[in-house]
């Protein structure tokens, strides 16, 4: 992987936008899930997905002092949508995971690390986001 940057914010204090994007989230161990993002943020997004996607990123939800745990977990996705630009690749830790449906859950994600042009990427994105809402 390329150099990456630390990168932690208070995550109520950056804009969001509303999107609709494809994801792939990886854990340590090799464990993978799709994820629909459907917020994003300079230091953050919210993914939607089902317990799959939960039994992935915390495969111990339903107990204890493993709920309270942050895990840490690579995310992998493109702001178009597609496969035609290069991925964003960042390093994030889970902040919360709510029941939003009988099997569909939100998680929120803080970035800890990501790649410079990366970082500009999505601050890009975002400000334009704005700009159209």
């Amino acid at each position: 992987m390329a150099k990456m940057l630390a990168y932690v914010q208070d995550a109520r204090q950056a804009p969001r936008v509303e999107v609709a994007l494809e994801g792939r989230v990886r854990c340590a161990g090799g464990r993978e899930s799709s994820a629909k993002l459907t917020n994003l943020s300079s230091s953050g997004v919210r993914l939607e997905g089902s317990r799959a996607l939960v039994d992935t990123i915390l495969p111990n939800h339903g107990g204890g002092e493993a709920r309270r745990r942050a895990a840490s977990v690579e995310l992998e996705f493109t702001l178009d949508g597609t496969q035609a630009q290069a991925p964003i690749l960042v390093r994030c830790q889970s902040v919360y995971v709510r029941r939003i449906g009988r099997d569909w859950f939100q998680l929120g994600l803080l970035y800890t690390a990501i790649e410079p042009a990366s970082q500009a990427r999505l601050s890009g994105f975002i400000r334009e986001r704005q700009r159209e809402a």
